[in-house]
């Protein structure tokens, strides 16, 4: 019920919503299935500029640190990020930064502020460019 509700409320408000409905109780499966499509709809929302899908994004980033890159890219997004928090939301963003980038070498908190300072909001409608129809069909 209360996934309706939230459902409605940011349809009403005028965000772009794609709600899938699973079949039986809460379990990994849907989750695992439709991860690609809600990380692609995570990094549309992230590149148009919003500050809490660029720290969820940071937050996955950070997640992979030990992938090539996933910490200056992590790093980069927390950056991108407090330019538009305020409050605890900044206060925590800066925290998780300074947290993951004391692990980074000069060069890689370098290439991290570079990207941060390159970046540029993507104004595109958030699904452009997304291949969105395997997510249609559930699961």
């Amino acid at each position: 019920m209360a996934n309706q509700m939230m459902e409605r409320a940011l349809t009403f408000s005028g965000y772009e919503v794609q709600h899938l409905w699973g079949e039986g109780g809460h379990n990994g499966s849907q989750g695992t299935a439709v991860f690609p499509d809600a990380m692609r709809w995570l990094l549309a929302a992230a590149t148009q500029g919003l500050p809490r899908a660029q720290i969820k994004l940071a937050e996955f980033y950070a997640l992979e640190a030990e992938t090539p890159g996933g910490s200056v890219k992590a790093c980069g997004w927390y950056l991108i990020a407090t330019a538009n928090l305020e409050g605890i939301r900044l206060k925590e963003a800066q925290a998780a930064y300074r947290r993951l980038s004391d692990r980074l070498t000069p060069v890689q908190r370098d290439e991290a502020e570079r990207f941060a300072e390159d970046w540029k909001p993507v104004g595109a409608a958030l699904t452009e460019g997304l291949d969105l129809s395997g997510a249609a069909a559930g699961g």
